[in-house]
């Protein structure tokens, strides 16, 4: 039994909602613990966002490699997985020591145990029982898997094991066309592993815009993935040299063949271990159940990141952390408000969004839409990367941004420029009036909102193409 045992507020889960919170708090003048079972950081720091973007950072430097010999730079092409493996390794104990120092300067307790409910608000981790004003439940999400046949009988990957591999296999299938699949995808392709890909929906990353979704598959194809939409696994077996898939798409059977399989359907709500039921929390097949808030049904209780029925991003997690301990500590409430969203997938090429997708605009507004292909991108044509495509949905009355999709080299950082101008409300002819750099990507951006502003207003062409700066 702890001898000092109460806290303004209890973290379950060391994660990026978590240890948010925990600083908020802290911030605050409050004493805090944090409860972490595992390794501080969470599904992000250790399973997640890092060391996924450190193993695609390794396959862009291997492509920026092979496209350098055409400028007459010489490249001898090697085995790097070993190579790869050891910075991912390094940059996640590097992000994860960072996390531990940042809680010790701010005074935060940290316990390494697996914590469940003992009460109302009463917590028991590894037989400490800890008691606190408020407790903020951030436990993270573990990999989903989905109801196929005969899984339980073969060896299988999932999101974390993935990252675990000692020897890349020949082949591997990947179940599920999003963005976990599709970033793994990614790698291994590019790393000269026969890849195909598995999903059930009608396209792949199917949250996305579907014209954005078309030009993705259109380049993976092109990379030499192998892509199967529509496509439902019914049933897996080993084989003499891997794993058997038996699956069915458009009532057509099909067979393929791997080495191995990656098991890539999402992540779900780690409420496993904590009793909930000895708590006042409500909580269904999505996750803990709260308010616009972000407090549960129990009084003083909150969640926040991955064990909620929300976007599951690092930055999204950081945000809710931050509500989720204003909130209980002000006397003043602030709604989540998830409008402007940015998210990315670091496939080959990257997809970014932000807001509506050209169906949910028109279903609720008049609106317009214009795209913007890299084509006709001057620094997109210098660069010899014009595959790629900037779309973006605008309200026709107030000529405010809606959504913007973009797919194709430094997406993700082009994004910020429209959820920059959605948070602001500034509507697309003003965005447009601005001088843009010659030549960058960014130039694009500003070229597609003055193009959609003047779309709206019905007036002639923008000062770009009328001045021949792009075709």
């Amino acid at each position: 039994m702890r001898s000092d045992s109460s806290y303004d507020l209890l973290v379950i889960g060391g994660g990026s909602a978590g240890t948010t919170a925990a600083m908020t708090a802290a911030d605050l003048g409050k004493k805090v613990i944090v409860v972490e079972k595992d390794k501080l950081g969470g599904t992000c720091t250790n399973v997640g966002c890092v060391p996924t973007k450190v193993l695609l950072h390794g396959a862009d430097l291997i492509r920026a490699a092979m496209k350098a010999e055409a400028y007459g730079v010489n490249t001898e092409r090697k085995d790097g997985f070993d190579l790869i493996k050891e910075h991912k390794n390094n940059m996640t104990k590097e992000m994860r020591d960072t996390g531990v120092a940042a809680l010790e300067r701010a005074g935060i307790e940290l316990l390494s145990a697996t914590a469940r409910f003992n009460g109302h608000r009463a917590v028991l981790a590894d037989g400490d029982l800890i008691e606190s004003e408020n407790v903020l439940i951030a436990a993270g999400a573990t990999p989903l898997l989905p109801p196929i046949e005969g899984l339980d009988s073969v060896d299988f990957l999932n999101s974390t094991t993935a990252l675990e591999l000692d020897v890349l296999p020949k082949s591997i299938a990947i179940i599920g066309g999003a963005y976990i699949g599709l970033e793994f995808a990614t790698f291994f392709n590019t790393l000269g592993v026969e890849t195909t890909v598995i999903e059930a929906f009608d396209r792949l990353a199917p949250n996305e815009d579907d014209e954005i979704s078309a030009l993705l598959t259109k380049a993976l194809k092109k990379q030499g993935m192998n892509i199967f939409i529509n496509t439902l696994v019914k049933k897996v077996e080993a084989t003499g040299g891997g794993v058997r898939i038996n699956a069915s798409s458009k009532g057509d059977a099909l067979q393929i063949d791997a080495e191995t399989i990656l098991i890539a359907t999402g992540r779900g709500a780690d409420l496993s271990s904590l009793d909930l039921e000895s708590s006042s929390v409500k909580y269904g097949h999505k996750g803990i159940e709260v308010d616009d808030h972000l407090q549960t049904s129990g009084a003083g209780i909150y969640a926040a990141g991955d064990v909620i029925a929300s976007l599951q991003l690092e930055h999204v997690a950081v945000y809710e952390g931050w509500l989720a301990a204003n909130n209980m500590f002000s006397t003043v409430k602030t709604d989540r408000d998830y409008r402007v969203i940015p998210r990315i997938m670091f496939s080959h090429p990257e997809v970014a969004s932000v807001g509506m997708t050209e169906d949910e605009a028109s279903a609720e507004n008049s609106i317009e839409v214009l795209n913007q292909p890299y084509s006709a991108i001057p620094m997109a044509k210098i660069n010899e990367d014009t595959t790629g495509l900037i779309k973006l949905i605008a309200d026709r009355p107030s000529k405010k941004l809606l959504g913007a999709h973009i797919v194709g080299t430094d997406a993700g950082n082009l994004i910020h420029l429209a959820a920059l101008a959605m948070n602001a409300g500034i509507p697309v002819d003003k965005i447009g009036a601005t001088v843009a750099a010659y030549p960058s990507l960014s130039q694009g951006f500003f070229f597609a909102c003055e193009d959609l502003g003047a779309k709206i207003g019905s007036r002639g062409k923008g000062r770009s193409q009328a001045s021949g700066v792009r075709e």
